[in-house]
């Protein structure tokens, strides 16, 4: 399964709840969003209770009351309509204030990423994301943002795998990545194995490749986890192999195959894939960030995109980290351009190096467009 990705799961059927329970739990979702003190005991109480019976409910008892949930959470209270725009704006949501209250509870932060991975799983029976959607999410990118969390390193012949901890959870690691010490900068998976060297006291590691990028909790998926993960493993990793000369990655277009479906076929796309796989990755948008959710990550990390590749295991017939998608990408991480790579995406700019600008320039000569566009993401220049 790529990372950040799901398989969609068939949707419980929900009958509605008898009415004296629906009504019940909605009164302690009102309860529990209405007050305004985070130290409020009844608004606990009732937060609790709520939970308890999300708890005990069955798929189709839990749809049911996410649907509650989501009612009553894009409700604004009275109160809102009473305050100017901007310091109403600045108050804590009242579901940024239900969740702290679900936190509270005796392992409150897993059932909150509980919660979260069912509205994921169950997204296309509770509508668009609104408001407290958005909020929980903030929440999360707080709670699990990567200066919190304990780095572990494990090492390997050729390597080290890199475990992110939370310390409230500290059995199950919050996202993890696999790092190979490489003579180059591989394309796929097989290059990877045959330029892996085992590292040597004292000695120079020209490469070491960052790759296998896996979220273990699916309530964190699309959660960011700030943009100092990398750096803190790039520092961990130079204090224990102070030889490594540069960082990379090796990652799969998770969501290409996906993008291009309806424009072409991805076996088909000829000399014109690689163009079209540095298009989806620096055109293709949610916002200012890329749309692909493996770019989002190591680009916020302060990388760049350093090359684009065709995927010679695929070619081969081998291990194809991508799935079917017989393309590949490599990141560079490089401590003294983290910053300035940084201010460029805030300003909705991608940076790349110029072998991968060089992709999206219009061909010499006549052409046809890469593809259709109307059906991608929206685009900030």
């Amino acid at each position: 399964m790529p990372p950040f990705e799901a398989d969609v799961p068939a949707v419980p059927a929900a009958p509605p709840l008898p009415p004296r329970v629906a009504a019940r739990l909605r009164a302690l979702l009102q309860r529990s969003f209405a007050a305004t003190r985070l130290t409020d005991a009844a608004a606990g109480l009732a937060a609790r209770q709520w939970a308890d019976a999300y708890r005990g409910a069955d798929a189709a008892g839990r749809l049911g009351m996410l649907k509650t949930m989501l009612e009553v959470g894009a409700t604004r209270p009275a109160m809102a309509g009473r305050l100017p725009g901007p310091l109403w704006r600045a108050l804590p949501g009242s579901g940024a204030r239900f969740c702290h209250r679900l936190r509270a509870m005796p392992d409150g932060l897993a059932f909150v990423l509980a919660l979260r991975a069912d509205m994921l799983q169950w997204r296309g029976a509770l509508g668009a994301p609104g408001m407290l959607e958005t909020e929980i999410e903030e929440l999360l990118a707080d709670w699990f943002d990567a200066g919190l969390l304990e780095l572990r390193l494990i090492e390997g012949p050729t390597g080290r795998r890199c475990a992110f901890f939370h310390p409230y959870l500290p059995a199950t690691p919050v996202f993890s990545l696999d790092v190979t010490f490489c003579r180059t900068l591989p394309a796929g998976m097989r290059q990877l194995r045959d330029a892996a060297v085992p590292p040597r006291e004292g000695g120079v590691v020209p490469w070491a490749v960052l790759h296998s990028l896996a979220v273990a909790m699916p309530g964190l998926r699309g959660v960011g986890f700030g943009n100092f993960a990398v750096g803190r493993l790039i520092q961990a990793l130079r204090r224990e192999a102070p030889g490594i000369g540069r960082f990379g990655v090796l990652a799969p277009l998770s969501g290409f195959s996906d993008w291009l479906a309806g424009r072409m076929d991805v076996e088909t796309a000829g000399s014109a894939g690689l163009r079209l796989a540095a298009h989806y990755l620096a055109e293709v948008r949610d916002g200012r960030l890329p749309h692909d959710p493996l770019a989002r990550f190591h680009l916020a990390n302060g990388a760049r995109i350093e090359r684009v590749n065709r995927d010679p295991d695929a070619d081969a017939g081998g291990e194809d980290p991508a799935g079917t998608c017989p393309f590949t990408v490599n990141y560079r991480y490089d401590p003294a351009a983290f910053e300035p790579n940084l201010a460029l995406l805030a300003q909705g700019r991608i940076p790349m190096a110029p072998a991968v600008a060089r992709l999206l320039e219009p061909p010499a000569g006549p052409s046809t467009p890469l593809c259709d566009n109307t059906r991608r993401a929206p685009v900030t220049k």
